[in-house]
Order: C-alpha cells, then structure tokens, then sequence
C-alpha cells in the first residue's frame, strides 16, 4: 500500500528507579531512558520505484498521443488543402475542355470554308482529347485525395 512506502518511526521511553549502587559519575538513583529508532524498510523502496515508472509511462503515453494527434490534425489540413487545389484544377480542366472544344468547333468551320487545312483541324482536335484527358485525370486525383481524407478521419473515429 501506499502507506508502506513512508519510512518508520518509534519512540520509546521508560522510567525507572535504580536501588543498586551507583557509579560516581551519576549523582541522583533515579534513571530516564529514551529510545527512538527510525527506520527506511529497503524493500519499500521497490513499490515507489514501480509507482515512479508507472507514472513515467502514462507521462510518455500522453505525450505519444498528443503527438499523434497533431500529426493526424497536419495530415488533415494538408489533405483538405490538396482537396482544394484538386477542385480548383477541376474546374480550370472544365473550361480548358470548353475552350479547347470551341478552338476545334471554329477551325473545322474555318476548314469547311476552305481557310484552314486538315492538319491544324487534327491538331485542335487532339488539343480538346488532351484536355479531356486532363480532366479525367484531375477528377481522379480528386477523387483519391477525398478517398483518402475519409480513410484517415474513418481511423481517427475507430481509434478514439
């Protein structure tokens, strides 16, 4: 117990009348004696020792946890921050694949015309593709960051 680990005290102290002879040094027949012991049990020491590494460990668990849960908090802001940028890179592909899409639209109408050729036609064509293809690629990028957002805060939910 907690109480066990507190060194001991005793005090002890008698009176007694002497009827025997006396030595010269002592004037008076009648005695005092007082006695104190003090002791520390080492084996006590042991159950402090355990109470003191104890605590060190619940100091180092807190502090493992503080730390998890600021790194948990900075891979959330860096997520929520790349989701951002994956949705506005979502919409500027959008407006690439309109504008690529009206350069083609234009150019075969230059070609029907007869002021362009088929060349710069297949060329703006292939422009609006790649552009599609961009955005196909930015909606997945999107899509796996958000994927992974609701992986970390789905752990973070079970953990704690």
């Amino acid at each position: 117990t907690f109480q066990n680990l507190f060194p001991q005290l005793d005090l002890r102290m008698e009176w007694a009348r002497y009827d025997g002879q006396l030595p010269s040094f002592r004037p008076d027949r009648n005695e005092a004696f007082i006695g104190l012991q003090f002791s520390i049990p080492l084996f006590n020491f042991s159950p402090r020792g355990r109470n003191r590494s104890a605590e060190f460990e619940l100091q180092g668990r807190k502090f493992e946890l503080s730390l998890k849960k600021q790194q948990l908090r900075v891979q959330l802001d860096q997520l929520v921050s790349e989701l951002r940028v994956a949705k506005e890179v979502i919409i500027n592909n959008f407006g690439e694949i309109e504008a690529s899409d009206r350069l083609a639209q234009a150019e075969r109408k230059k070609f029907e015309r007869g002021d362009s050729n088929l060349f710069i036609v297949n060329a703006r064509e292939v422009d609006a593709a790649l552009a599609r293809l961009k955005a196909v690629e930015s909606l997945l990028d999107f899509h796996e960051k958000d994927l992974k957002l609701r992986l970390i805060q789905n752990s973070w939910i079970r953990q704690y």
